[in-house]
């Protein structure tokens, strides 16, 4: 297959069937052949996707072999039988959601994460499909998820669709597996709750774990030779991006407000005998961001990372601001609505005196590519 895949959103809701698909990535990726304006490809899709969007995967470049742009309409065929129902509360569930706004899913991070909670447990999603009368005891409370789904309709809140169960654990793997299905349960809006890994892929003892970002995709832009360097990764989740880096860098540092992702963090760095990281629970909105000069092995670091952080706090000026008194680079990503990344690259611009554009969309994450990319210096 050709690297990445076409983003198509439809004008209705369409369920595929299961059960004539094949699968990859364990249960969580579905495929069906099909046709796109004549060209045979696969029709891919995963289980808490909305139904109006698939992505297309070919053996070819499908925008430049068919001349594609943004925008443009292409026509997908598929046989009768990898059809299924939608159902009556799922196509009403649609279209309250997405009907006039199938783009969105793509534009808007923080509109997707919103809605898709309570859309997987009202069947407007691929997840298997659900009978009317469950779904509405489901909202009068009559099983465990109605109060899920109550948060996520009237609190404003953005619940993850994962259920942890601790599965019985023989060996450091099964540890670490444990530890990264937990972190899928913090409520964040992401969408790692589908895959093995969580947010972050990783590989641990010649395994690879799957997750929603690729860190050495997103790296192999990065026109930066990090051997010997200080690394301080602000916002760093689960660790990906570090653990990517551990062989080159000196030392590596962190910091995250969530415990279950500092937790595998630091579960991880112990079972790669990763010294040189390391890990740290920090609020960056609730405790006095000097105190983070406190975790660095110096007074400053080589390299910050900021990474689809901003869009989640409020005083993110002043983080910037704070990164830029221990380090003269950066590497940026913007995430949210077009209006929050374009404040949020206007004052990078501000407060760096070199800012480059490194990649316009993050191809590293199949489901929400809509983020861009920069190395922002000071001093060079």
């Amino acid at each position: 297959m050709f690297p990445g895949s076409l983003n198509v959103a439809l004008k209705r809701p369409l369920r595929m069937n299961e059960v004539v698909a094949r699968r990859f990535k364990g249960r969580h990726g579905l495929i069906w052949p099909a046709s796109l304006n004549g060209m045979p490809v696969w029709v891919y899709r995963w289980q808490y996707a909305p139904l109006h969007v698939l992505e297309v995967l070919s053996t070819a470049h499908l925008r430049d072999s068919l001349s594609l742009a943004d925008g443009d309409p292409v026509t997908i065929r598929i046989n009768r039988e990898q059809v299924d129902t939608v159902g009556w509360l799922g196509a009403w569930t649609w279209l309250l959601v997405w009907f006039g706004r199938p783009g969105w899913y793509y534009a808007h991070d923080r509109y997707a994460s919103r809605t898709g909670p309570w859309c997987l447990h009202l069947g407007a999603t691929q997840a298997p499909r659900v009978g009317g009368l469950t779904m509405i005891r489901r909202l009068l409370g009559k099983v465990p998820y109605a109060s899920r789904v109550k948060r996520a309709l009237f609190d404003g809140g953005s619940p993850s669709p994962h259920v942890f169960v601790r599965a019985d654990a023989g060996n450091d793997f099964e540890r670490i597996r444990n530890l990264l299905d937990y972190t899928k349960t913090s409520g964040a809006s992401y969408s790692g709750s589908q895959y093995p890994a969580g947010y972050h892929s990783i590989e641990i003892g010649g395994i690879r774990l799957d997750g929603q970002r690729d860190p050495a995709k997103r790296l192999e832009i990065v026109p930066v030779d990090f051997t010997g360097t200080t690394v301080l990764d602000i916002g760093c989740n689960q660790g990906g991006m570090l653990f990517q880096l551990r062989d080159k860098l000196r030392q590596g540092i962190g910091l995250d407000n969530d415990h279950r992702m500092v937790n595998a963090a630091n579960r991880i760095k112990a079972s790669l005998l990763a010294g040189n990281l390391s890990f740290y629970v920090f609020d960056l909105e609730k405790e006095p961001l000097g105190l983070i000069r406190d975790f660095l092995p110096g007074t400053g670091v080589d390299i910050v990372f900021l990474l689809a952080v901003c869009m989640w706090i409020t005083n993110w000026r002043k983080v910037i601001d704070f990164a830029a008194t221990v380090s003269d680079r950066m590497l940026f990503e913007t995430n949210g609505t077009d209006q929050q990344q374009g404040d949020q690259e206007q004052y990078l611009r501000v407060r760096y005196a070199c800012v480059r554009l490194l990649s316009g969309s993050s191809d590293d994450d199949p489901g929400q590519k809509s983020r861009s990319l920069f190395w922002a210096t000071n001093g060079e």
